[in-house]
């Protein structure tokens, strides 16, 4: 099977997929399962290197898509960089990351959410499993007119909040307190009341509430304050997965996680302000993503201070706060595809949005509905239409087409959202940290006994732990330094220092003995990889 830019991958195609790349370019490419999902599909992991046998001795940078299942566009973007690398080793900025850095993706972690979103009416958050704790009786989505879609639903109603635009019929805008005349209308998702009385229509609900994105172990909250948490953290097949992979794999120093949609970068935290970050790490994060936003036209915002609309009750147990809260890794979560800035409006923060009056609103909709209309010839939008519903009467549906209009992107638009944000993980992998040994001198003393002086160097931007966050933790502050062969060290047998900075170096000085012609200078770091420079005596 080949690889196709403009498509959405089922879950089979997606594991076709895998399989090709295998046959074609096992040399650099290989795939493991690292969970089963809740309806036991494979979830996969993929390592892409120019050396698969020493991938965890490079810095790697991890990609991950689909912890929420009807964001697959993130899929997309995850599976277009593979192939972008496996097809580019030619090119100079693919070679120099393949040669130096190892890659690490999980093209799809809502493995069944997703294939129920490809493959039927509904939308849901990220698992199949029903998850009901809040789960109150009232509007449940559903397919009434069996067209494969569920759009909006209105019906007129003396009490509704909404009435038809004067400047286009096919726009809802919210009633003024001062609308006494006229046509008032209630908007809700397409479906089913259930113990529907006859009089009140109670707000939508679903059964597919669980959120794998508030189901990771940092400032993990239960159901009453966190929605979609989850019974407890890591309770799901998925993120457990998800959390062993990125724990076990020491080496990754970099991360993107993909979502849609808005068009934005987010980086952390998502429940901290940005003066409880370290102020060096924030400023690795504010420098990387400015070269997000030249690539992909996105802002790049902290989730707290731009993305929350109620700071007493932030986004706990996200995925982008545990990697780096726990183990320092600088992350970014991409919320991918933006219609309303392809349509020309002013990207507003979801607050600002709330925030807009009602003439504000309107005029929104009528320059996406005109973009809509030049652009994609309406197909985005289906135009209001009567149908008889079995407790309702008559009513109305249409609205935008659910799935591949704000959400997602039409396929046409597709590849190009998918290079852009490819783009800027190149980039931040670029970035990482990569040890370096250079300028060996040997001075022959006497009897075989030799000096060695050197300079260790960090070459990446980032350093050697990956963040000053990472470097309080042993583990990735620590670099030795030391040599291998036939040989006894006469002065100290191993060199260890602590956080290198990015674009920093260090002298390296050996007395040893041999009668051999040459030895090796290693260096090691789990986030900056190992480094041997073989040296002649």
């Amino acid at each position: 099977m080949s690889y196709i830019a403009d498509k959405y991958y089922r879950y089979d195609e997606l594991v076709d997929l895998l399989h090709n790349w295998k046959d074609k370019h096992g040399d650099i490419f290989d795939y493991e399962v690292i969970g089963v999902s809740y309806e036991n599909r494979d979830i996969y992991a993929i390592t892409i290197s120019s050396n698969l046998n020493n991938h965890s001795k490079k810095p790697a940078y991890y990609i991950d898509a689909n912890h929420h299942a009807g964001e697959v566009t993130g899929s997309a973007v995850a599976l277009y960089t593979v192939n972008y690398l496996l097809n580019n080793q030619s090119d100079k900025q693919v070679r120099f990351l393949l040669d130096n850095y190892t890659f690490y993706i999980i093209p799809r972690i809502s493995v069944d959410g997703s294939e129920f979103f490809l493959t039927t009416p509904y939308s849901l958050r990220s698992s199949v499993r029903e998850y009901s704790q809040t789960l109150k009786k009232g509007l449940l989505q559903e397919d009434i007119d069996k067209d494969g879609r569920i759009l909006q639903m209105r019906f007129k109603s003396d009490l509704g909040s909404f009435k038809v635009s004067e400047k286009d019929p096919r726009l809802m805008v919210k009633r003024e307190p001062d609308d006494i005349y006229g046509d008032f209308y209630e908007v809700v998702t397409e479906g089913l009341v259930e113990d529907y009385d006859g009089v009140e229509v109670k707000p939508f609900n679903t059964k597919w509430g669980l959120d794998f994105n508030r189901n990771y172990p940092i400032g993990w909250n239960p159901e009453n304050i966190q929605k979609g948490a989850g019974p407890y953290p890591l309770s799901e097949n998925e993120t457990r997965a998800v959390a062993n992979f990125v724990l076990s794999h020491d080496n990754i120093a970099g991360i993107m996680s993909y979502h849609t949609y808005g068009g934005v970068i987010l980086r952390p935290y998502c429940t901290k302000p940005d003066k409880e970050i370290d102020k060096q790490d924030l400023e690795f994060f504010k420098n990387i993503g400015v070269i997000g936003e030249d690539l992909t036209g996105y802002p790049c915002w902290s989730i707290f201070e731009k993305f929350t609309m109620d700071k007493d009750n932030p986004s706990a147990g996200s995925f982008i706060d545990f990697v780096y809260d726990n183990l320092g890794i600088t992350a970014f979560a991409t919320e991918l595809w933006d219609l309303r800035g392809r349509a020309g409006l002013k990207k507003i923060t979801f607050l600002e949005r709330l925030k807009q009056t009602n003439k504000e609103q309107e005029e929104d909709g009528l320059k996406l509905l005109e973009y809509n209309d030049e652009e994609f010839n309406g197909e985005l939008f289906v135009n209001w239409y009567k149908v008889q519903h079995p407790q309702l009467g008559e009513v109305e549906l249409g609205g935008w087409v659910p799935k591949y209009s704000m959400q997602n992107p039409p396929e046409k638009h597709l590849e190009e959202e998918c290079h852009k944000n490819m783009l800027f993980t190149l980039a931040h992998a670029a970035a990482m940290p990569r040890l370096d040994i250079q300028d060996v001198k040997v001075t022959d003393f006497k009897e075989g006994i030799y000096q060695v002086i050197a300079t260790l160097v960090n070459k990446g931007f980032l350093c050697t732990s990956g963040s000053v966050l990472a470097s309080k933790q042993e583990k990735y502050k620590k670099i030795t330094v030391g040599i291998n062969g036939e040989c006894e060290v006469l002065s100290e047998k191993e060199l260890v220092y602590e956080n290198l900075n990015g674009f920093s170096k260090k002298k390296i000085e050996f007395i040893v003995k041999t009668n051999q012609d040459h030895i090796k200078l290693v260096a090691k770091s789990l986030r900056a990889g190992s480094i041997e420079k073989e040296t002649k005596l």
